[in-house]
């Protein structure tokens, strides 16, 4: 006779399969079921917390659906624990004074650091300008051949507004070597 099987809520982790040849006994196989079931159970239970509904929910079938949604996730965290982080990349030698780069940033947010990392390393030490606006809100650098450097803010964190264009400058006097540049910010909303 069928006999059914309850999952339970736990993170099972020791698990004992029959090996071929042994005697046939369901007990064994049946506590293995469990025990995969058990776990089954527990992931659920943690993705459902994740999604923040249950684990049968009828997923959004429509993008109005997904925004609200999504509306809902990021109203439930705590300001400032939404990460937003900026990527960038300007390809090639940038030219003395060229615009490496210019965002409208599309929400309020605040900058945390950064990093930076380049094709081909400078031949001598290399420093852009980030603005806020008109206004120069830290610097990123490179020091004579290396291929990383860093992003330093002149407050930390530094807050953005919706609408603010953020703008990263090169150098009043361009480098004979420095090429393809990737810079990324830490951000939060």
């Amino acid at each position: 006779m069928p006999k059914n099987l309850t999952p339970e809520d736990r993170w099972e982790t020791d698990f004992e399969v029959p090996v071929p040849g042994e005697p046939r006994h369901i007990g064994p196989l049946e506590t293995l079921f469990q025990k995969l079931l058990n776990r089954t159970e527990r992931l659920k239970g943690r993705i459902a917390a994740i999604l923040g509904t249950s684990w049968d929910a009828m997923p959004p079938d429509t993008l109005a659906g997904l925004v609200g949604r999504v509306a809902t996730l990021e109203s439930q965290l705590a300001p400032g624990s939404i990460i937003y982080d900026l990527a960038l990349f300007y390809p090639g030698m940038p030219g003395a004074g060229a615009l490496l780069a210019a965002i409208v940033v599309p929400r309020n947010l605040s900058l945390q650091g950064g990093s930076v990392a380049v094709g081909t390393a400078p031949a001598a030490n290399w420093t852009a300008t980030i603005y806020n606006g008109g206004t120069a809100i830290g610097t990123v650098s490179v020091s004579a051949g290396q291929t990383t450097g860093t992003v330093t803010l002149n407050t930390s964190p530094t807050s953005l507004s919706a609408g603010a264009m953020l703008r990263i400058v090169a150098p009043a006097t361009a480098d004979s070597a420095i090429k393809d540049i990737s810079i990324s910010f830490r951000g939060v909303v």
